[in-house]
């Protein structure tokens, strides 16, 4: 449903109705294709995410300051400032 409304297929009101006769169709344990199957082609490729991961330096540094706290040397687990 989702895909038909990012690619103009259907508007919001289509949609919402459509998503609600599926949802009653398959509870009901009749046909309803948006809720057994995919209805558009997946792409061969070209999909990957080709964001760098940022995490990895936040998980470090807040692991050494779970260390710090647990060894009695406590800071402040983020970069932030306390007041006073």
């Amino acid at each position: 449903m989702v895909h038909e409304l990012a690619t103009g297929k259907r508007d919001v009101a289509g949609a919402r109705h459509t998503s609600e006769q599926n949802t009653v169709a398959y509870t009901l344990g009749r046909e309803a294709p948006y809720a057994e199957r995919l209805l558009f082609d997946m792409p061969e490729g070209g999909t990957e995410d080709l964001d760098e991961s940022a995490i990895g330096e936040a998980i470090t540094e807040e692991f050494a300051g779970k260390v710090k706290d647990t060894l009695g040397h406590p800071e402040e687990p983020t970069d932030r400032c306390s007041p006073g």
